[in-house]
């Protein structure tokens, strides 16, 4: 039975070999049969081939592995929201009709859109990052932001209704304040003006008691219904949006805005700085099955 070579003659047969020694010269040096040489350098040609190929395909599928956790980050990245201070966190459509259980199915839906949910994979591989508590502060800035800007939503239709003496509705067939025109256009400019923005032309101007056909108008937007009592709604909507302003309610929603919006650029300014490095760093259960420790 021939004997058996160990790798490291191999290996060393083979280095001789690409470095310009003739098989028969391996040979002769090491007083072994030239077929045994030869098969020795092929064998571990062979080995090296494979392990190539088998770092290559690792190198491969950490790249792709890296990517998923890029693209999930990405994913997070994105829905870092910052909302529109001026819009309403409910629509002002069907305002007065269950405006309770109607807050409540959108805080449900405003608080899902806000859910973030790293993979359990990117989670593993950024375990203690700082990351993770800012999302944290985000999301819990979102949530008191949000339940000061719906408290913001109902101060507006309660002075709405008192300094016009109407009630809000979406059908306006009769004397009554439409809520997706003009509470909306009264909530956004209070938000504007207490932000310190200008609107123009100016809400006041925008205004028209139109006594011909009973109706507040702003441009091709009917405000309310009210025949015989048009001024006095009219100065009512503008008596509203300057109580508006001042309120505590008004207070509190910028106040949370400018949290939530301090939160935000820090949570995500975080993200983003992880996402430049160009890799994820850390491991996971999937880097430990490639091999990495």
């Amino acid at each position: 039975m021939p004997r058996k070579i160990p790798e490291i003659t191999k290996a060393h047969w083979l280095e001789q070999f690409e470095k310009g020694k003739s098989e028969k010269q391996i040979a002769n040096d090491s007083k072994c049969d030239l077929r045994t040489v030869r098969k020795a350098i092929h064998d571990a040609r062979q080995r090296d081939e494979a392990k190539f190929a088998h770092a290559g395909l690792v190198r491969d599928a950490l790249r792709s592995h890296q990517d998923f956790l890029i693209g999930d980050l990405s994913r997070i990245i994105s829905s870092f929201d910052l909302p529109d201070a001026e819009q309403p966190v409910i629509s002002w459509h069907g305002w007065e009709d269950s405006t309770s259980l109607r807050i409540e199915t959108a805080k449900h839906t405003w608080e899902k859109a806000h859910v973030v949910v790293p993979d359990p994979l990117l989670r593993q591989h950024l375990k203690n990052d700082r990351l993770w508590k800012l999302v944290a502060h985000w999301k819990k800035a979102a949530e008191v932001y949000q339940e000061a800007a719906i408290a913001l939503q109902i101060k507006t239709a309660e002075i709405l209704g008192k300094k016009t003496g109407l009630r809000l509705s979406t059908r306006i067939r009769r004397p009554s304040i439409c809520t997706y025109t003009a509470a909306e256009s009264v909530y956004r400019t209070a938000v504007q003006r207490a932000l310190g923005m200008k609107d123009e032309p100016s809400f006041e101007s925008c205004i028209v008691a139109d006594k011909q056909s009973g109706e507040v108008i702003s441009g091709s937007q009917i405000f309310a219904k009210a025949s015989g009592r048009e001024e006095a709604v009219r100065e009512g909507i503008i008596a509203a949006l300057n109580v508006l302003i001042s309120t505590a309610e008004m207070q509190r929603m910028i106040e949370t805005f400018e949290a939530l919006k301090e939160k935000w650029e820090s949570a995500r300014q975080t993200a983003k700085h992880l996402k430049m490095l160009g890799m994820i760093p850390g491991l996971c259960e999937i880097c430990e099955l490639l091999g990495l420790r």
